[in-house]
């Protein structure tokens, strides 16, 4: 069923996969950020 889906409209799910990884890939880079903050702070104090 949901091979069918993918094959009748890929457009539309290459575009929902996409907004996915975008999703993960924003959190893993404020995460890295924060986590980078909390380490520089932490050397610093």
């Amino acid at each position: 069923m949901r091979f069918f889906q993918f094959a009748r409209n890929p457009c539309i799910e290459f575009l929902n996969i996409a907004k996915l990884f975008q999703v993960i890939f924003n959190a893993c880079m404020r995460y890295m950020k924060l986590l980078c903050n909390l380490t520089c702070c932490t050397v610093t104090i």
